[in-house]
């Protein structure tokens, strides 16, 4: 407990606003503006200290961070000023590129075409967490009202996507491991040691890195019969994932049949997405297990616990609870940032809801120092895997 409250001390200070209202916002210059821990400075009114103040700022703490504006399906996008969307990121928000990874921009218009109000994501450079403002604009690009902590609603989701139908790409795929993240280091590292792992245990893999891991691509490979593990590494939050396009949100999984996701182990190493409303919308899918952040998970330690999980769970053949349980002692500062949940069976492979299959009658013949024959009946199941382990090994 003593470190878990060091720990989220330190982040705290970290994280302590990144960001502050530029125009007519007296009250948030009274907030503390810490940007990369260099300086802790009290923002006051009097000109004169701001004008200091600004002076103190390195060129290198305030360094352009990267602006991205979402494509969108709406007719009305062509005619989009895009350097005035950006202006008004940049005049209305003090980022700080210490503090922030990107930030993405959603355009929501009226029904007459303008520009109604964007939804722009801050993506942290700590931790795998993005945060949701909604800058609301009218027709010329004026700024009409800022909003905080915002929570999207159904309506943001839905304009300027399209709805997905579902279709596997390759039904031969067992696991599949993902970021659009590429470029954050450790979250490519880690994607690709965690397919290496499940390639090693003789699982066939497929990668998904940058614009590859999308909406509809998530959406395509989880509607595979034959998926037993979709794992990835990046930012979320409690409503969702977001990914190259834009965000796979709690209502994609609303929208799901509740058997979805069985037999399926969905591993989504980001921010805060073991908690409601995206939770409870993945487990009432149907998914076997479920691991995710409750907290918000440090770049870094937190895909050293994933790789360990995928070892341990999947090269190992070990329950995914106590390998989870393990790792994250082993790997993170504290205990308790990450939560698993979900009805299914606790192990790789076994799924969730395999019906009436009995056991089969399994004989071990023929047994050399170098092989044995191994024969069974057909107990009503497709198919089975057997693992085994060497004499002397480590790994099934």
């Amino acid at each position: 407990v003593p470190e878990k409250k060091i720990f989220q001390e330190e982040e705290k200070n970290m994280k302590k606003i990144g960001y502050f209202f530029k125009k007519g916002r007296k009250k948030r210059r009274k907030r503390t503006f810490k940007p990369g821990g260099l300086f802790h400075y009290q923002i006051k009114a009097d000109s004169s200290f701001i004008f200091t103040f600004l002076l103190l700022i390195s060129s290198a703490a305030l360094a352009d961070v990267p602006i991205n504006i979402f494509k969108t399906t709406n007719l009305y996008a062509k005619f989009l000023d895009h350097s005035k969307i950006k202006s008004i990121i940049t005049d209305n928000l003090e980022l700080s590129e210490d503090l922030h990874y990107k930030v993405n921009v959603k355009v929501m218009y009226e029904k007459s075409g303008k520009p109604d109000y964007l939804i722009v994501y801050i993506l942290s450079n700590e931790t795998y967490f993005y945060e949701t403002i909604r800058i609301d604009i009218d027709g010329d690009y004026n700024v009409d009202s800022i909003k905080e902590k915002y929570k999207e609603t159904k309506a943001d989701y839905s304009q300027g996507t399209v709805d997905i139908y579902a279709s596997c790409p390759n039904d031969s795929i067992e696991m599949v491991f993902a970021t659009s993240e590429t470029g954050i280091p450790t979250a490519v590292n880690g994607v690709k040691a965690i397919a290496q792992t499940a390639r090693n245990a003789g699982y066939s893999v497929q990668t998904l890195l940058g614009s590859s891991e999308n909406r509809s691509a998530i959406l395509n490979w989880l509607a595979c019969d034959n998926l037993i593990f979709f794992g990835r590494i990046g930012h979320g939050s409690t409503s969702g994932i977001m990914v190259s396009n834009g965000t796979l949100s709690y209502t994609d999984f609303q929208n799901m049949s509740s058997n979805a996701l069985n037999d399926k182990v969905l591993y989504f190493n980001s921010c805060q997405v073991h908690n409601s409303p995206l939770q409870p919308s993945v487990v009432s899918a149907g998914v076997q297990k479920y691991i995710g952040g409750i907290d918000n998970l440090s770049i870094g330690p937190s895909e050293e616990v994933f790789k360990c999980v995928a070892d341990n769970a999947i090269a190992q053949h070990e329950s995914l609870t106590s390998s989870l349980a393990s790792c994250e002692a082993s790997e993170y500062p504290y205990i308790g940032a990450h939560g698993i949940s979900g009805n299914g069976s606790d192990y790789v492979g076994d799924g969730g809801s395999s019906g009436d299959c009995s056991a089969p009658t399994m004989n071990v013949t023929d047994i050399s120092s170098s092989s044995i024959s191994v024969s069974w009946n057909n107990a009503g199941a497709n198919s089975y895997k057997v693992y085994y382990l060497k004499s002397g090994g480590s790994s099934w």
